[in-house]
This record gives structure tokens, C-alpha cells and sequence, in this order.
């Protein structure tokens, strides 16, 4: 790979994130996901039991976000360690 190679011309940065769904990420409405889990990986199993052990998440967001999480992520999160991280923060400032 050429080192002069980017992957993208430019990459907008905002404060609000949205979902698949257009909808504002948030925490109460169960459509987040920890970076964490994004960089080691987390199987189905326990991306359910986290959105079911939410005590903020009412009973029909808690449904939603269940089923959008079988439907996004059927595999769970496949571990991808820190790189893109890693490359997004080395253009940093760039």
C-alpha cells in the first residue's frame, strides 16, 4: 500500500450520531454501542443481556433495540482490535 494513499478525500465530524433507523444515539433509547466492544469483540448473547440489564431502557425501547441488535448483528461484534482507531487518530490534526 502506497503511504500517500487515503482511504476517504475527508471525513465530517458532528455531534450527533444517528443510527441505522435516522434516529439520535442514545443510551435511554438502547441503539448505542460501547467502543469497547467494537475493539474486543462481544458475542450476541451478551449484547442482549446488556440491553436487558439497562435499567433507564423502557419495555417497548428495550424490544426495539433487541430486535434490531438480532437483526444488525446476528454474529454478535467481531472482535477488530484498536487499529481503526489507531489510524483515525494518526490523521488527527492532519
Amino acid at each position: 500500500m502506497h503511504s500517500d494513499l487515503k482511504p476517504f478525500e475527508s471525513v465530517l465530524l458532528h455531534g450527533m450520531v444517528r443510527d441505522g433507523e435516522g434516529r439520535k444515539m442514545s443510551k435511554s433509547k438502547g441503539n448505542v454501542i460501547d467502543p469497547m466492544h467494537v475493539v474486543q469483540g462481544r458475542p450476541l448473547d451478551a449484547m442482549i443481556r446488556d440491553i436487558e440489564d439497562n435499567p433507564v431502557l423502557p419495555a417497548a425501547e428495550r424490544k426495539r433495540a433487541v430486535k434490531s441488535v438480532r437483526r444488525e448483528y446476528p454474529e454478535g461484534l467481531p472482535l477488530t482490535g484498536a487499529d481503526a482507531l489507531r489510524f483515525a487518530m494518526s490523521y488527527h490534526g492532519s
